[in-house]
């Protein structure tokens, strides 16, 4: 079953409540390399909206990646959290 590219947006809220254990970019349960004879990237982003005062993210890009069926990561911050509860 394939799973929506949504699940890793939503994922982290599920973890809001729990106080981290380790920071950096080198701890458990990161993946930095996977084995695979094909050309494969794994695409992160960042749901921030860039400047300090902005909590937007962009659509456009969002929409691409859904309706081509493009699976990435987005990573969210506090501050985007706050505002956009839903």
């Amino acid at each position: 079953m394939r799973q929506s590219p949504f699940i890793a947006f939503l994922f982290p809220l599920f973890l809001w409540s729990a106080e981290p254990t380790q920071w950096g970019e080198n701890v458990t349960g990161v993946t930095t390399r996977f084995a695979s004879d094909k050309k494969e990237i794994a695409l992160t982003l960042d749901a921030c909206g860039g400047s300090a005062k902005s909590s937007q993210y962009d659509a456009e890009l969002i929409d691409y990646l859904i309706a081509n069926k493009i699976p990435a990561t987005l990573f969210i911050n506090a501050r985007w959290i706050d505002a956009n509860p839903e």
